[in-house]
């Protein structure tokens, strides 16, 4: 019925208690009722003494008649007592019994009940059981003569009326007593019940609120302690229950809250970093974790000197939270080697609770500008150096050099050649603008690579002989077919024929050959020229970047065709890259995907 170890406890307890109680009452009652039984004996026998006196004296002093002796036979017998006379030295001069009659028993001596009648004339005792199991009562009383004791004689009893008496009352005392504690534990169970039920039901409605169910109700129909105790702790479930579920409405707006900053923050190409007054990280959104490379389960709660290590940066900060509202430093980081502009604001409180740290990426901004300047530096030094060549050469005929046809002549093919470098690189600047803005509309179709290899073959063959340079084919089996623009194809492999016949010298060697390797087109430009330095390798697809730009000016190159060969490559979803070195000539390698894997890539 109950589950509570409480009520067992109790329940126990009170059980114990009742049982001890009975137990110990019955127990006293039942002694207190031998203690009468035992001196009612002993008076009986003490009685029966007194009669008896006369007759054992005479027989004591050996002028007894028969009849005597049988008298007291007789009365033994009836009374199932055990008479024996014997002398102050132990020797029994009479036994009702006929055993020790004649004998000398010195132990009779050492009896309490005569020790005590030698003392005080009359002795009783009783022993609990003799040798058959049976209780034993002892009454002995001192013969004297004159001032002398001479014997003894002592009445013994093994049973009497009184001791049935006192067996009956005994079952029945502990029969009632049974009874008695089977109907208390029987009325405990259900008081202490009545008393712990409600204990159990609110320990039953604290442990749900414990794991979290907290609408409980607790029902006592009392109007005791226990009763006030369940209803108010009705009344806090409830009051609980509704301050918990405004908790949880507040908390779910403001997780959502924090989830739709944690967003909008995370999405923020700015690295945003909450930090306290102490400095510790309370949040760092991804773009933070990749400019400064520290990883977001690692750094929050650390100090910020601990995930940065930069100086500059601490110093910042430290100004910031030293009483600065907000401060803004331009500065690199040597671990991404990035440049960011570095926005620090103090949050507002007395003392103030932390700062929050922005970071703005700069470095591609930074970079274009670069490029920018360079761009315009460059433009404005290729374009003014045939401008110049131009202007001269005019004040010159201007001067009177056209009056001499020879002079004239040679001026107006020099202004002819400036005129034509300076479109070329006016075609190949609007080029190289119309492939990065992606604004020319390409016909991308399936191109057949080895037409185009050889009509740029053939367009400058005369080029080659004119240098006496070899200018070859190396055909593959397969036929090189590719998805992209003819005219762009055209324009990447006329860019590195060219490029091939100029910087290789005399008697020299150009050969383009192709093959298909895992589904990729890779053309192959080789001459023997002079050559790359390695540290040039990986600038020289910048805009304008020249190895030696005054050779490259003298063989009359723009410094944007290996430019306009990478962006058309990367067009053409391919890649363009260049092995060479010094005095062994070069080989740049163009791999463009074939037709058929960017056809299934589409169907796809």
């Amino acid at each position: 019925m109950f589950s509570s170890q409480l009520f067992w406890r109790i329940f126990l307890a009170y059980a114990a208690m009742t049982v001890f109680a009975v137990v110990a009452f019955v127990l006293l009652l039942f002694d207190q009722q031998r203690q009468i039984v035992i001196s009612q004996q002993e008076d009986s026998l003490s009685s029966s003494l007194v009669y008896v006196e006369p007759y054992a004296r005479q027989v004591l002093e050996g002028n007894a008649s028969e009849e005597v002796t049988s008298l007291l036979h007789q009365m033994a017998d009836a009374n199932h007592q055990h008479l024996l006379v014997f002398k102050r030295d132990g020797q029994v001069v009479f036994d009702s019994r006929n055993v020790m009659s004649g004998t000398k028993h010195e132990e009779l001596l050492a009896h309490p009940e005569t020790v005590e009648a030698t003392t005080k004339g009359v002795g009783k005792s009783f022993v609990q059981q003799d040798s058959n199991g049976s209780p034993q009562y002892y009454a002995t009383r001192r013969l004297m003569d004159i001032d002398t004791t001479v014997g003894f004689v002592r009445l013994s009893s093994t049973r009497s009326p009184e001791d049935s008496v006192l067996r009956s009352i005994s079952s029945l005392t502990w029969l009632v007593a049974g009874i008695v504690v089977i109907a208390t534990m029987i009325t405990t169970y259900f008081v202490v019940g009545r008393i712990i039920r409600p204990l159990d039901q609110l320990t039953y409605a604290a442990r749900g609120m414990a794991v979290g169910e907290l609408q409980q109700e607790v029902i006592v129909d009392s109007r005791d302690e226990l009763g006030i105790l369940a209803e108010a702790f009705n009344t806090m479930s409830r009051e609980l229950t509704s301050r918990i579920e405004e908790l949880q409405r507040q908390g779910s707006q403001l997780q959502e809250n924090r989830d739709r900053l944690a967003t909008v923050l995370g999405g923020m190409i700015e690295g945003v970093i909450a930090i306290d007054s102490q400095q510790r990280i309370q949040f760092a959104n991804q773009a933070a974790h990749e400019l400064l490379e520290f990883e977001s389960n690692r750094v929050i709660g650390k100090r910020l000197w601990e995930a940065v290590r930069n100086s500059r940066f601490e110093s910042v900060v430290n100004e910031v939270l030293s009483g600065r509202d907000r401060l803004r430093k331009e500065m690199e980081l040597p671990r991404s080697n990035s440049i960011v502009n570095l926005i620090a604001t103090r949050l507002p409180g007395d003392p103030s609770p932390g700062a929050v740290i922005v970071l703005h990426d700069i470095t591609e901004i930074r970079r274009l500008e670069n490029i920018r300047r360079e761009f315009v530096a460059n433009v404005s030094h290729e374009l003014k150096t045939p401008l110049a060549a131009i202007q001269g050469s005019a004040e010159t005929l201007l001067d009177g050099a056209m009056e001499d046809p020879e002079y004239g002549r040679k001026f107006l093919q020099r202004i002819l050649e400036h005129s034509e470098r300076l479109h070329s690189l006016i075609m190949d600047m609007l080029r190289l603008a119309r492939i990065e803005s992606e604004s020319s509309a390409f016909q991308f179709t399936q191109v057949d690579l080895s037409h185009i290899i050889e009509e740029s073959i053939n367009a400058h063959q005369e080029m080659a002989d004119h240098k006496n340079i070899q200018l070859t084919v190396k055909a593959s089996s397969l036929a090189p077919v590719v998805m992209g623009d003819a005219e762009g194809l055209r324009t990447i492999m006329d860019n590195l024929v060219v490029n091939g016949i100029k910087y290789t010298p005399e008697g020299g060697k150009v050969q383009v050959s192709w093959h298909i390797d895992r589904k990729m087109v890779q053309v192959e430009v080789k001459d023997t020229g002079i050559g790359i330095p390695h540290e040039h390798q990986q600038r020289i697809f910048e805009r304008f970047y020249r190895v030696d730009a005054a050779r490259s000016r003298e063989l009359g190159g723009t410094g944007l065709g290996l430019s306009i060969v990478k962006h058309l490559a990367q067009m053409f979803d391919g890649s363009v890259s260049v092995e060479s070195k010094p005095f062994e000539g070069s080989r740049f390698i163009v791999r463009l995907p074939q037709a058929e894997v960017i056809a299934s890539v589409t169907a796809n």
